[in-house]
């Protein structure tokens, strides 16, 4: 059997234990099997080269408690007694799992945080509450966001970035102009199949009219909500001219390689030859 022994047992709480708590530690180490341990003196230091006595008190070390331990767990203590010889490694499990050392660091650096974080009276209720406000700020600039469209009578320019905007734009995807390559995909397509009220062509020439130069973070998500917009202007529109609406336009699936103006006039053209 073997074990993993890290640097970090000799720069923790364990330094100035001496080198009879390290002889049994690393012990322990090599003969852990699943978190338990079998600890007789008399076996342990024939092996060792130690004194039962020896022994003992170094097993009597490693289940003290210790404050100043990376893992809390159990008080700090590194062993827990079971059974008359058996005993259960507390922190075995822990970096068992690590498979390299850099899983190590990272888990010491968690623990340092935490234990900082205990130092300073914060609680994990006030990181949830933190994390709920920051979900907060990003759904109140989306919603800013889906809002806005100018055929509702705007000016045409984006609402001003509120704090909360600004803080949820610094944490999520940065946004883009449009690519040159960017056409409608299948799911815009159907839904303006959906929603005779409204023609794909005519929409994505405005679309890409009013927002050329300008970015977002999913052009494919804006033209989805610009969509959504012009079904309920459409709808606006339909019932103050008598219920008239549009007719469907012949549509084909995106092809890559075109850009939104090659797009917008293949679907003219289709609509224009369907007579419609």
């Amino acid at each position: 059997m073997y074990g993993k022994f890290f640097s970090s047992a000799f720069t923790g709480s364990m330094v100035g234990s001496g080198a009879d708590v390290f002889a049994v530690w690393g012990y322990v180490i090599a003969h852990t099997v699943d978190s338990l341990v079998e600890l007789n003196p008399i076996v342990a230091g024939a092996q060792i080269g130690m004194a039962p006595e020896e022994v003992s008190a170094a097993i009597a070390t490693l289940c003290a408690a210790d404050p100043n331990s990376r893992n809390k767990e159990s008080d700090g203590c590194r062993l827990v007694k079971m059974g008359a010889f058996s005993y259960q490694v507390v922190s075995h499990s822990i970096y068992r799992n690590m498979r390299n050392e850099g899983e190590r660091r990272e888990y010491n650096r968690i623990k340092k945080q935490e234990s900082r974080a205990r130092k300073s009276g914060q609680t994990k209720s006030n990181a949830k509450s933190k994390k709920s406000a920051h979900t907060e700020a990003e759904a109140e600039a989306e919603a800013e966001a889906e809002a806005y469209h100018p055929s509702g009578g705007g000016e045409g320019k984006p609402p001003k970035p509120t704090k909360a905007r600004k803080k949820a734009t610094r944490t999520k995807t940065i946004a883009h102009q449009m690519p040159a390559d960017w056409a409608p995909t299948e799911s815009h397509i159907k839904f303006a199949k959906e929603h005779p009220e409204i023609d794909l062509s005519l929409e994505l020439v405005k679309f890409t009219g009013h927002w050329a130069g300008k970015t977002w973070k999913s052009w494919d998500g804006a033209f989805m909500k610009w969509l959504a917009q012009a079904v309920t202007y459409a709808k606006q529109d339909a019932a103050k001219n008598g219920g008239r609406r549009l007719g469907v336009t012949p549509i084909q699936p995106a092809k890559s390689g075109r850009s939104p103006a090659q797009f917008a006039a293949e679907l003219e053209r289709e609509r224009i030859e369907s007579g419609q």
